[in-house]
């Protein structure tokens, strides 16, 4: 199986890098790079400015060292820059480089090229639309498309009577007089390299192989909280760190992002106490409201839906006709195997 995961992977490369002769330009004409390039910066400035983050962050995300290959490209029309598309190489898919990591950014690009620039790419893609107030372009090319809830409240809302309707509040209640014993900080030094290390090697996919963002996701995080953007909510046992929560800002807005409490802790609820205290934290922050994001369904418990988030697949007809070849191979491998049991 090991092996055919290997062909798997060797195929693709093959398949993406013939993808230039396969794929339609739609009139636009690409220009790859392996690194940044000063090229690509001078294109930067005559694109639109890229969500709510400083250009700099993006610049320097972009030449930030990591475990897998990153790629540029720079797609014209009639020489003008329409767009350029910095990826994050995913085993045998791509993802842009902001990938989860900074809300409502993915790549700048001039209004309309989104997906005609995804369609030219040629590759097999995945891409998540997060914190955006409307969902994706439509395109032919587009092979999975799945919508999820996301839940958050207004920063000066009265969120305990929220938790009172779920009937959340004795849970939280009861949390509060558990942990009373332990001490909140917040962005206390290394707990945020703490909380994201745990978190990424808590929920990796491969005990031994750490994720491939990893770099990218501490690289920001440090950035933003430089700028003060960037917050980690530490909940301590006398000096030592059990629970672990962060918050970015976005624009007026506090986007939660990853959490983490150390095993022991269970009966004392140290994540409800930490989410708790993250609530009282942004309803004196001055920020206009609280995105605790999607995809896991306790989250309603906290706060109502406001919105969703996306993520599909867009896939050439080469490319998405050989995953489906190799998928077959795989299941029939699967079922020879434990026949052979």
């Amino acid at each position: 199986m090991a092996n055919l995961m290997h062909i798997k992977k060797a195929a693709y490369i093959g398949l993406q890098d013939m993808s230039r002769a396969l794929v339609p330009s739609q009139g636009l004409k690409i220009k790859w790079f392996d690194r940044w390039n000063p090229i690509l910066e001078e294109a930067l400035d005559s694109l639109p400015a890229l969500g709510d983050f400083p250009t700099e962050l993006y610049i320097k995300l972009c030449q930030n060292p990591g475990p897998v290959r990153k790629r540029f490209a720079l797609l014209t029309e009639d020489k003008d820059p329409v767009s350029i598309a910095w990826i994050r190489d995913k085993d045998s898919h791509w993802e842009p480089l902001t990938q989860w990591l900074l809300p409502g950014a993915i790549f700048p690009v001039k209004p309309g090229y989104f997906m005609r620039t995804l369609e030219v790419l040629g590759l097999d893609m995945w891409v998540g639309f997060w914190r955006w107030n409307t969902p994706p372009p439509e395109s032919r090319l587009i092979r999975y498309h799945e919508a999820t809830p996301t839940y958050g409240n207004g920063c000066s809302e009265d969120f305990e009577s929220y938790w009172r309707e779920t009937g959340y509040f004795k849970t939280v209640r009861k949390q509060r007089n558990r942990c009373r014993q332990f001490k909140l900080a917040v962005n206390q030094s290394g707990s945020l390299e703490w909380t994201i290390c745990n978190w990424e090697r808590k929920w990796r996919i491969d005990p031994k192989i750490e994720a491939s963002d990893l770099n990218d996701r501490l690289f920001i995080a440090k950035y933003l909280e430089r700028m003060d953007q960037y917050f980690t909510f530490s909940l301590l046992d006398q000096d030592e760190i059990i629970a672990g929560a962060t918050l970015m800002v976005q624009g007026k807005d506090l986007v939660a992002g990853v959490n983490y409490r150390k095993p022991g802790y269970d009966w004392y609820g140290v994540g409800i106490y930490i989410m708790d205290r993250i609530f009282q934290w942004a309803a004196s922050s001055g920020y206009y409201n609280l995105d605790l994001g999607g995809l896991y369904d306790y989250k309603e418990k906290w706060a109502p839906q406001v919105g969703n988030r996306w993520v599909f697949n867009i896939c050439p007809e080469h490319i998405y006709q050989a995953r489906q070849v190799f998928s077959r191979i795989r299941n029939s491998m699967k079922i020879l195997l434990k026949n052979n049991h």
